[in-house]
């Protein structure tokens, strides 16, 4: 856990429809937490998200996607990719900026090797971004596309009822 808290603080911050079936007495953070986990994962808002990600490290979070019947396939994979990416939660407290902190020694080496660390997760990060924004932008278009095509058959459905409307007509008189 990256910061700790009480089942209290966990269980009032979260959004209480979360665990609407649940009796909040019986869990603890720390026997149940990977069941805790996974249900906010699954059902919370999004701030309840960043929430365990501010609570609970990447690795954490994926032994409870890992280990909760409430995780579906595509949480457990989105953990496992953002792991293979290497992708930070984005929050303080990561291994660098611990490396950082600890330094005691004026050795520049060292502390270029860690700047050049985070220089390299932090592109990283973006290029995870920039494909997200892609993949955002690539759907978008095609539901833009399907759409178009939507209001194109329509408008070919209307042409036909008009032009058997009008053939009808012209066998009436």
């Amino acid at each position: 856990m990256r910061k700790e808290v009480t089942e209290k603080d966990f269980f009032n911050t979260i959004t209480k429809g979360v665990f609407w079936d649940c009796n909040l007495a019986e869990f603890s953070l720390k026997e149940n937490k990977n069941f805790l986990i996974g249900r906010v994962l699954m059902r919370g808002l999004d701030k309840d998200i960043e929430y365990i990600h501010s609570l609970f490290t990447l690795d954490e979070i994926i032994e409870a996607t890992e280990n909760c019947k409430e995780c579906d396939d595509k949480c457990r994979n989105y953990y496992r990719v953002l792991k293979e990416w290497n992708y930070d939660l984005g929050y303080e407290d990561t291994e660098t900026e611990i490396m950082e902190n600890n330094i005691e020694t004026e050795n520049n080496n060292e502390r270029e090797v860690i700047k050049e660390i985070r220089s390299l997760r932090n592109d990283m990060n973006k290029h995870f971004d920039r494909m997200n924004g892609n993949f955002d932008s690539f759907f978008n278009k095609m539901n833009t596309g399907f759409d178009k095509l939507q209001k194109s058959l329509d408008n070919l459905l209307i042409m036909i009822i008009v032009f058997f409307a009008v053939a009808i007509l012209l066998e009436i008189i």
